[in-house]
């Protein structure tokens, strides 16, 4: 591994950015089409807006680096789908798991001072 990725954190934390950012934007809307055969639509509409809002996040680190309140956007979106999947969806799909995964994934991702849901 070169020298300089390992002494550069924020340059190899804003290339898993940009691939998480893609990966979750397609899933996002790979399942908003889900949703809306199931008719589940609110749950449809969130899963846009959080595509979309990958989709943004990808540009601006693609361009430079993600600013706070891009990461907060992000992160809200994201425990928003988790949030309301587990209050629609029973128990036994497993989504509430996300909950256990979701603070570690930000805290790794966007550091300690942009994360707005680990504990201190």
């Amino acid at each position: 591994m070169p020298k300089t990725i390992l002494s550069n954190p924020e340059f190899l934390r804003n290339k898993v950015l940009k691939g998480l950012a893609i990966a979750l934007g397609v899933f996002a809307l790979l399942l908003s089409f889900f949703n809306v055969y199931l008719q589940n639509y609110i749950l449809a509409a969130v899963e846009v807006f959080l595509s979309i809002t990958c989709w943004l996040v990808y540009r601006k680190v693609q361009k430079d680096s993600i600013t706070l309140i891009q990461a907060m956007i992000l992160q809200c979106f994201f425990i928003l789908v988790v949030i309301y999947g587990t209050y629609i969806t029973p128990l036994s799909n497993g989504l509430f798991l996300w909950s256990f995964i979701v603070p570690t994934i930000f805290y790794l991702l966007f550091g300690k001072k942009n994360t707005a849901f680990t504990p201190l």
